[in-house]
């Protein structure tokens, strides 16, 4: 996860799980700073440790709290990042926009300097996400893969990229790596707004 993500993490708690729930957070962890480099990668056990005691800390499970994150941080990517979105509807968007918003946040965040001063810098493989179309108009199939098995995000961001284009999405999770299986399928049904 990279430090921006984390940061905006961190605002999520604050705003919608309250706001004493970071400095137990932060207890919980054992956490000497919770400033993030927004270029920085986080370490998957640090992103699950944080993601666990938030939700320990304000009694949520873990699915609920990732959801919600995954809502509140495509919302506010929508917000950061409206500039560089051209895609008219929901189904271009899923199509095209994982590699245009991942290569805008490495872009704008390359190099400050701040890097070095982040106890969490690690290089690791970023999740596999893969978007196809079907032969069913307004029907895609989502491929996700990845050691921290957040697949309860993916389908906030997928819930909050309908709210974005006024759209209802039905989302069927196929095989789910929380199951057993190698990767998560999801099939989206795109209804018209």
């Amino acid at each position: 996860m990279k430090g921006v993500v984390a940061t905006h993490f961190k605002e999520y708690v604050g705003t919608k799980l309250g706001p004493t729930i970071w400095p137990g957070v932060m207890k919980a962890t054992k956490l000497a700073s919770d400033v993030f480099p927004p270029s920085a990668d986080i370490p998957d056990e640090a992103v699950v440790n944080v993601v666990v005691a938030a939700a320990n800390t304000a009694g949520k499970p873990v699915e609920d709290v990732l959801h919600e994150f995954g809502i509140f941080e495509m919302t506010k990517l929508f917000d950061v990042y409206a500039h560089l979105i051209v895609q008219k509807s929901a189904k271009d968007f899923l199509l095209t926009a994982h590699d245009k918003i991942r290569l805008a946040v490495n872009k704008d965040f390359q190099g400050g300097g701040d890097e070095a001063s982040c106890p969490f810098l690690k290089k690791r493989i970023p999740p596999l996400l893969e978007v196809k179309e079907t032969s069913v108009p307004n029907r895609l199939q989502l491929f996700y893969r990845s050691p921290r098995k957040m697949c309860a995000f993916n389908v906030g961001i997928i819930e909050a990229v309908g709210a974005h284009y006024k759209n209802k999405i039905g989302i069927t999770h196929k095989s789910c790596m929380n199951k057993g299986d190698a990767v998560c399928e999801y099939d989206l049904v795109i209804m018209p707004a």
